[in-house]
């Protein structure tokens, strides 16, 4: 053998020889340090070997996930094996994490989900926050913001329990993320500027960046510019600051997306650049290839279309290689959840053997179950042949009911024509005769005529239009498309105003106008409102007292309410004419002075109008003696006083559905087209957008239906929201809003 391949052979085996011993060496390692942490473990007992394995798994995290997950692992199975209910909590916990961190998603999701049970059985408050934060971010990060929602909710409320405001901040913030991954910008928007106020607040410097950035993400999806700089210019300081050159490259490239949206294409040209800059120095493929596309768009905008390309072919190289990172993630992902899966099959079987034992106990329960429900199937629907033939019998009485409403709502209808042609057509027949009479005259020169004829056209024309302005002020009413704004007003400033207004119609017919009211009448009421209902009673007050009468007008408190009465000595009214006076579907009688008649509508505006506002109207009259009209008006919004201590105790709606459905029965047919066609619209269009103002519309138009039908669920609904709208309680609006759906459901099943 030549010498030089004999030094090759010996060089070979002394290399051998010692990777050898080096490999014996580091086993003999790894087995003594096995070895000393079973030693450790046997010593101890079930429940602090629990322990000590999940510190072990926390230890081993830094160096191996494989390693700390088969510590979490061990620890389950002792626990599960105890039947240690918080200890099998934590332990599931532990395990989801790396499941988390290793990006299986679904065992993590089903582990916490398990371990959120056991954290609210035995009341670990702070574990059941922490939960609910994390499964909520697994459903957002799994395109499932919607399932997240809930969760998100509840850790908010489990924080805010333990007065944990930092824990508040983040669970915000996690809600606002889930809001905006269902486009639901406003809302997800609220939540970011709540969750940075709370931050900013406390100091918490390195939670204020990602959540500006998240912010000016926001207003740009809005369209809303120039309130994202102002959030991205703030992230850029913060970051510069702090030395993180990554979220400085997001911010840059941020801003030059927003000043491109500007049309600011100096600007944006800037910070893209800058933004790239950093993108490139720190390897990060996400924001270069953001920045190369917005530089793409800017050239493109300046008509330097050979920059704008080669700034695109960069982008889809950046994606490709970001493609490419993810991929590799991925792989590395499902390797590891194949070989979890592999032991977990591994522990299956071992517990198959105890599933076969149960199996055959299993089958002899279910068989004694399988009987018991075919009784039970038999019993139900004998119930429900019972049930059904009850039903159809209230069916046919409600077909019968409905028939009946319907020849009403038509006969109210023909009445409700036949007023309106009564009411405008003879006064447009005299308009005309007038209008020939002037032609005439005019032919004939006689200007005295045409004078006269046309005085009484412009009579006839006001009458006219007040006709139609008492019709479409009570069209609006019966749509409920008047809406219903109640304050504290002065009524005595109000009454003093419309006797104003009216003074120069007194004295054109010499009527005398006294009043009798104390300085400050105050009530809680619609003012647009008390002002119409007062030019009513006053309008007709003037037109059914002759000349040189009188007319006196009075107000007081009269317990929890205000009274005020109109009174005059006019010609009065017949008994058999009072019951007419506040129906649309008959025609008013043929009384008035100075060949003055009305509508009938005023009278009929002003009970509506006065049952809004809480108040009810009465007339008093005697035939040619005068009329006293008088209404009342609460003194003030007692249903919505908010207590001291400053908690709003939350109706039992359920139980105020049931006593509406069991004292009511059976509810007209236009309360459900109500629902249907205004009030679920305007629920869904709220619980969309969180506004004040349509909130504070929806909770008083709730209200009014519940006292219009008799519900007094709807009644307590509509003020309860109306208080937590007016203390700012966003949190407790968000959960009482869905309790209207309910409410409505129920009721239409009934």
């Amino acid at each position: 053998m030549p010498p030089s391949r004999t030094i090759k052979l010996i060089a070979g085996l002394w290399l051998f020889l010692i990777s050898a011993g080096q490999q014996s060496l580091h086993a003999a390692e790894d087995f003594s340090t096995t070895d000393s942490i079973n030693r450790i473990l046997q010593a101890l007992p079930d429940s602090q070997k629990i322990i000590k394995l999940l510190d072990l798994s926390r230890q081993e995290q830094a160096g191996s996930i494989t390693g700390s997950l088969e510590f979490a692992r061990q620890a389950l199975t002792l626990a599960s094996s105890a039947e240690d209910t918080v200890m099998m909590a934590l332990a599931k916990l532990r395990v989801a994490e790396l499941y988390l961190q290793k990006g299986i998603y679904d065992k993590s999701l089903a582990l916490l989900l398990e371990a959120l049970d056991q954290f609210k059985q035995e009341g670990m408050e702070k574990e059941t926050g922490y939960c609910c934060e994390t499964i909520g971010k697994i459903y957002t990060a799994t395109g499932s913001p919607q399932q997240a929602i809930p969760y998100h909710s509840q850790a908010v409320s489990v924080s805010k329990k333990l007065n944990r405001i930092p824990d508040v901040a983040r669970n915000y913030a996690s809600m606002g993320s889930a809001l905006m991954s269902m486009d639901s910008i406003d809302k997800g928007l609220t939540y970011y500027l709540v969750s940075f106020m709370i931050i900013d607040s406390l100091k918490m410097e390195s939670e204020k960046n990602e959540l500006l950035i998240q912010i000016g993400d926001g207003y740009l999806k809005l369209g809303k510019y120039e309130k994202s700089l102002v959030n991205y210019y703030q992230a850029m300081e913060l970051a510069e600051k702090n030395g993180d050159l990554f979220l400085l490259a997001q911010a840059k490239s941020r801003i030059g997306i927003g000043y491109f949206r500007m049309n600011n294409l100096p600007a944006a040209l800037k910070y893209s650049r800058e933004s790239l800059i950093l993108a490139d120095s720190i390897k990060t493929y996400r924001i270069a290839g953001e920045s190369y596309l917005n530089l793409s768009g800017i050239y493109a905008a300046q008509q330097n279309y050979k920059k704008a390309l080669d700034c695109y072919i960069r982008y889809k190289e950046a994606s490709d290689s970001l493609l490419n990172e993810e991929k590799i993630t991925q792989i590395g992902e499902l390797q590891a959840k194949y070989d979890i899966t592999q032991k977990e099959k591994e522990n299956e079987a071992l517990k198959e053997q105890n599933l076969q034992k149960a199996a055959t106990i299993k089958r002899l329960v279910m068989a004694s179950v399988i009987i018991a429900l075919l009784l039970l199937l038999a019993l139900a629907q004998l119930m429900m042949v019972i049930r059904l033939n009850k039903k159809t019998r209230q069916l046919n009485l409600k077909l019968a009911e409905q028939g009946k409403e319907l020849e009403d709502l038509n006969d109210q209808k023909d009445k409700f024509f036949s007023f309106v042609a009564h009411n405008l057509k003879n006064p447009f027949s005299t308009i005309m005769g007038f209008s020939e009479l002037m032609v005439k005259s005019n032919d004939a020169k006689e200007y005295d005529k045409i004078d006269r004829y046309a005085k009484h056209i412009l009579g006839l024309s006001e009458h006219v239009n007040k006709v139609l302005e008492n019709l479409l002020e009570w069209s609006r009413l019966q749509r409920r498309s008047f809406t219903y704004t109640p304050e504290k007003i002065n009524v005595t400033g109000l009454i003093r105003d419309v006797l104003e207004m009216n003074q120069k119609e007194a004295a054109r017919k010499e009527i005398e106008i006294r009043y009798d009211l104390p300085d400050d009448l105050i009530a809680y009421a619609d003012k647009f409102m008390v002002t119409t209902i007062l030019q009513n009673l006053m309008s007709n007050a003037l037109n059914f007292t002759p000349s040189l009468g009188k007319i006196e007008v009075s107000g007081h408190l009269q317990g929890s309410q205000i009274q005020v009465s109109v009174t005059d000595n006019g010609i009065g009214i017949a008994p058999e004419d009072r019951a007419k006076l506040f129906r649309i579907d008959v025609h008013p009688a043929k009384i008035g002075t100075a060949a003055s008649n009305g509508s009938g509508l005023g009278l009929v505006i002003c009970k509506e109008m006065i049952e809004r506002c809480k108040g009810e109207i009465s007339i008093d009259s005697s035939l040619s003696k005068g009329t006293t009209v008088s209404f009342t008006l609460p003194v003030s919004n007692s249903d919505a006083t908010v207590p001291e201590s400053g908690e709003i105790p939350k109706p039992d709606f359920e139980q105020l559905v049931k006593e509406d459905i069991r004292n009511l029965g059976k509810l007209p047919e236009p309360f459900t087209r109500m629902c249907e066609l205004s009030l679920l619209p305007k629920y869904d269009e709220v619980s969309s957008v969180l506004s004040l103002d349509h909130l504070s519309d929806f909770a008083h138009e709730v209200e009014s239906t519940g006292q219009m039908y008799g519900l007094t669920s709807f009644v307590q609904y509509g003020r309860h929201l109306a208080l937590l709208i007016q203390t700012h309680q966003v949190d407790k609006i968000l959960r009482v809003l869905p309790e209207f759906k309910k409410m409505t459901d129920r009721i239409k099943e009934k």
